[in-house]
């Protein structure tokens, strides 16, 4: 029993004058469901968890003793002693015109903002309040309560279904038929998993079969999100076998709700997928290059000595042969470590995409074209225009089967100027995942 001030419990004097005029045994309960019902607009069911403090405060405003022990009275007595209360505090009882406008008013107003209960039953007594009526008692509120929710699920389950084509609807059973098999309704249940060929497929696989049904999207935007959260953890928690037991508006419906905040997990799932892929690609390219070079490197060792002795050999010896001059002083093997790590000084960049094109073509060609094919790219920054139209075309390529185009057709802007010519994609630029280009021609 929530407790208030002193001054809450505190009796007028018209409330003293209204209680002498009730039987003593009944005095000290009326004062306090009195000063209950003005702070809160209902009756306490159990006034003897009031603190007895209270009940002596109460009480002694009234000259009696105080008393919280069982009642000696019937119910009878209660209820007519509480309509008294009602009617001293200006309630007036509830009519059969008030209880439908509460009902219309519980399913149009508080049942689409969602909540539990308890919330409903605490905005239920506030809406009584506020009109100065007399509320139902508690346990009665609260069935009425359940019963108007439980018709607001059923009219939205309801009329998702009634926006499904017969095709969704058709795939929607299909799905719990064969519930284990490829896009079956416990295999929509699993996470997208690691950021591997086989999970990637899976999910992409998952992600299409949702985006190829027709589902009321437009139908749920404006309900509570606490509604959806509700309905997807029951889907969640149920087996095949229970929902197909369930009627078939209320199964669709179910379903459907489900696989819409579904898509959004799958699309999540794949983002970070995507982004782990992209991350692995360009690390484990430059990884790769930059140990060749360092091993590379380490087979070099006295570089300007080896230079001095080459020059002094062919000043002692112009006319001599570079097979009898040099390499009686620098051996080939030597000679081809220089090489390789003059080379690697300045073309870092250029080695990183030849190893990244490389993964690209023998692993993520299976992988990345069917992750892009599911998920829609976009941005309201014209500077990433170019990569996102290089990302639809590569889609569109990609699903009429093309594996290389001209390079003419990639979009303007979307292959940077800077990069040299045979390999034009940065690692961080989107469009590397449509290939690298090479030649002519650019792998899709």
């Amino acid at each position: 029993m929530e407790q208030f001030s002193a001054r809450d419990w505190a009796l007028s004097f018209e409330d003293l004058g209204f209680l002498r005029m009730l039987p003593p045994k009944i005095c000290v309960e009326a004062a306090i469901q009195l000063c209950i019902v003005r702070l809160c607009g209902l009756f306490d069911e159990d006034w003897a968890s009031v603190d007895g403090e209270v009940v002596a405060y109460v009480a002694s405003q009234l000259g009696l003793a105080p008393s919280i022990s069982q009642r000696i009275f019937s119910d009878r007595t209660a209820r007519r002693y509480r309509l008294a209360v009602a009617g001293h505090l200006g309630l007036s009882r509830t009519r059969p015109g008030d209880r439908a406008a509460f009902d219309v008013w519980l399913r149009e107003t508080v049942c689409p903002i969602g909540g539990s209960v308890s919330k409903m039953l605490e905005l239920s007594f506030q809406w009584f309040r506020d009109r100065r009526l007399l509320p139902p008692a508690t346990g009665g509120l609260a069935r009425q309560v359940r019963a108007i929710r439980h018709r607001f699920l059923d009219d939205l389950l309801a009329g998702v279904a009634g926006q499904l084509s017969l095709d969704t609807a058709t795939a929607l059973d299909a799905s719990l038929d064969d519930a284990h098999g490829e896009c079956g309704f416990q295999r929509l249940k699993n996470d997208v998993g690691a950021a591997t060929l086989d999970s990637m497929l899976d999910a992409a696989s998952r992600l299409a079969f949702i985006r190829g049904l027709d589902l009321p999207f437009d139908k749920i935007s404006d309900i509570d999100p606490s509604w959806i959260k509700m309905l997807v953890r029951r889907v969640e928690a149920e087996t095949p076998f229970e929902m197909k037991r369930r009627a078939r508006e209320k199964r669709h419906g179910l379903l459907a709700i489900y696989l819409m905040s579904r898509r959004a997990q799958l699309i999540d799932g794949l983002v970070d997928l995507l982004i782990e892929v992209v991350h692995r690609i360009g690390t484990r390219s430059r990884r790769k290059v930059i140990g060749k070079i360092t091993a590379d490197i380490e087979k070099v060792h006295g570089k300007e000595r080896l230079l001095v002795d080459m020059a002094t050999a062919a000043i002692d010896d112009p006319l001599g042969r570079v097979i009898d001059v040099i390499f009686p002083v620098a051996a080939v093997a030597k000679l081809k470590a220089v090489i390789e790590e003059h080379r690697a000084k300045g073309t870092l960049d250029r080695r990183i995409q030849t190893v990244m094109r490389g993964s690209y073509a023998s692993h993520y060609r299976r992988m990345l074209p069917q992750l892009l094919s599911v998920l829609d790219f976009r941005s309201n920054n014209e500077t990433w225009r170019p990569i996102l139209n290089a990302l639809s075309l590569i889609t569109r390529l990609n699903s009429e089967g093309r594996r290389s185009v001209p390079a003419a057709l990639a979009p303007d802007g979307s292959i940077p100027g800077s990069i040299p010519t045979k390999v034009r994609n940065p690692p961080q630029d989107l469009t590397t995942f449509g290939g690298l280009r090479h030649g002519p021609r650019v792998a899709v």
